[in-house]
């Protein structure tokens, strides 16, 4: 069994938050005021010489002096230059806009960086500690480098992107260089330890960094060919994020901060390599593409709601029951026409467990313990079906749902909770008495929700949801605990059915793939 040990003061100066905080912003600044004064320069060169941005230069010929005055060129000028009247605001440079996500980030996680208050550090690894205690999955160690991989196949196989592989690929390079750089600089002087206890490096993270650089780097090469490769690139790197935390690896503000670093290296690799290169490894610009009009509304999307139990774990009254809960999932769907399709769900919900009617058959556990608590039961819905959708005018629409499969339950312990001069006895604060083990089942769901469209491609949605399954769960007393945390379960006790229905209520956002 995970156990987790109190963490003590970290060594992480308060200078350093501050002088992080501060270096994006002056980045933005800094550059974006180059980009200004580039403008200006050029504007100074045409006053020197008598002329406007609008001005052309006559063309002296050797066949004739009345050509010059019939074969007129315009003056070819820096596209900034050309294209505006009045001085370029910083604030509205392409350097700002590109850079301000990966500043606003840093700034939030060095905000995030408490032990208490609103948005502490603390918060997500409480939540983890209690829904999945011993959540375990190393596939964000593979995910940190997907988007960029990705991207430099598309180049070896052919698909052109903005640069050549040699530009692209020394691009990446540098963006995960100095990533690296930035990154454990930082984790040597910061010395956090993680939330794991188990060791001093957990300020910033390091995969999270490595994930949005690579998601930036797929978006700036080939988020012009197919607005997919960027939703793809930057879902990866959040997946990465998130599972991070729930691997109880890294605080909430060592993924907000190193996100933050990942992108502006990235930032800055384009910057420096447009200085080192110029115009070679340039492709040639894609044409932009037409907008039209929306096709079918088939959507990807990503949902997060609060759930409470309808079945029989909302019965206070029985042995145990379940608090108020939450749920979290992927949905899809495919569209043959404006109001039908066809689609799945990927979905989660778990609840904390209310043990207090219960009474153990042998009273004289609480010799050694304090009290008895059960880890929350979860379930697990793979489920299809048919989705539905009624436009409602050009941004709205409503849909609806009607979806079954198979849903799976997540195995949960009923612990003691030793006193205080056990714990260091044994060397553990909790010890497990009984195993819940649910079986797989068949479920099912339906729901309601409505979209409304904030851009032509992404939709926010508030849902409501009724989710039903009744699984077997088979009931076993623990025989022993190994000195290692290993439990040897006795033979089942009980099968109980439980129905474990729920609903749940919340919002998701959709990216539509019309």
């Amino acid at each position: 069994m995970l156990r987790f040990k109190r963490v003590p003061g970290n060594r992480f100066s308060t200078s350093l938050p501050l002088t992080l905080a501060a270096f994006p912003w002056l980045l933005i600044a800094g550059t974006a005021a180059a980009q200004t004064d580039d403008v200006a320069s050029a504007r100074q060169d045409l006053g020197r010489a008598g002329l406007t941005a609008t001005d052309s230069l006559a063309l002296p010929s050797v066949f004739s002096p009345n050509a010059a005055q019939a074969l007129r060129l315009p003056l070819r000028l820096p596209a900034t230059a050309s294209n505006q009247t009045e001085e370029t605001k910083w604030t509205q440079t392409p350097t700002f806009k590109s850079t301000i996500a990966a500043a606003s980030l840093i700034t939030l996680g060095l905000f995030a960086f408490k032990d208490e208050g609103f948005l502490n550090r603390k918060d997500i690894r409480e939540w983890r500690n209690t829904f999945i205690p011993e959540f375990e999955d190393h596939s964000d160690d593979y995910t940190q480098f997907t988007a960029g991989f990705l991207a430099l196949g598309l180049n070896a196989a052919g698909v052109k992107g903005k640069h050549n592989f040699l530009r692209a690929s020394a691009t990446y390079g540098g963006g995960l260089g100095l990533m690296f750089v930035s990154v454990h600089t930082i984790k040597n002087l910061s010395e956090v330890e993680r939330p794991d206890g188990s060791s001093r490096n957990s300020f910033p993270s390091g995969h999270t960094a490595a994930s949005f650089a690579s998601a930036r780097f797929l978006d700036k090469e080939y988020g012009d060919v197919h607005y997919l490769y960027s939703l793809g690139g930057y879902g990866a790197a959040v997946y990465t994020g998130v599972f991070r935390q729930l691997n109880n690896r890294h605080w909430n503000a060592d993924v907000l901060v190193g996100a933050g670093i990942g992108l502006l290296s990235v930032d800055i690799a384009y910057i420096l390599m447009d200085d080192i290169f110029g115009d070679k490894g340039k492709n040639a610009p894609r044409p932009p593409k037409p907008e039209g009009p929306r096709g079918s509304p088939s959507f990807l999307d990503f949902r997060l709601g609060y759930a409470w139990q309808v079945g029989d774990l909302a019965d206070r009254k029985e042995l145990f029951s379940a608090d108020d809960g939450w749920s979290a999932g992927f949905e899809g769907a495919y569209f043959f026409n404006d109001y039908i399709g066809v689609g799945g769900e990927l979905s989660v919900a778990a609840f904390t467990i209310n043990n207090e009617n219960y009474v153990p058959e042998d009273s004289t556990i609480f010799d050694v313990a304090d009290d008895l608590i059960t880890q929350p039961f979860g379930a697990q819905s793979t489920f299809i079906g048919p989705f539905f959708n009624l436009p409602l005018g050009d941004r709205w629409a409503l849909n609806a749902k009607a979806t079954a499969g198979w849903s799976a339950g997540a195995t949960a312990t009923l612990n003691a909770v030793l006193k205080e001069e056990f714990r260091e006895e044994f060397g553990v604060d909790e010890v497990p008495v009984a195993v819940f083990d649910p079986k797989g089942t068949y479920g099912l769901a339906a729901g309601l929700s409505l979209r409304g469209m904030v851009s032509k491609r992404i939709g926010v949605r508030i849902f409501g949801e009724y989710n039903y399954s009744s699984p077997d769960y088979e009931i076993s007393s623990v025989v022993s605990v190994d000195e290692g945390g290993n439990v040897l379960v006795g033979p089942v006790e009980e099968v109980v059915n439980v129905d474990f229905s729920y609903l749940s209520v919340g919002a998701s956002v959709s990216a539509m793939v019309w």
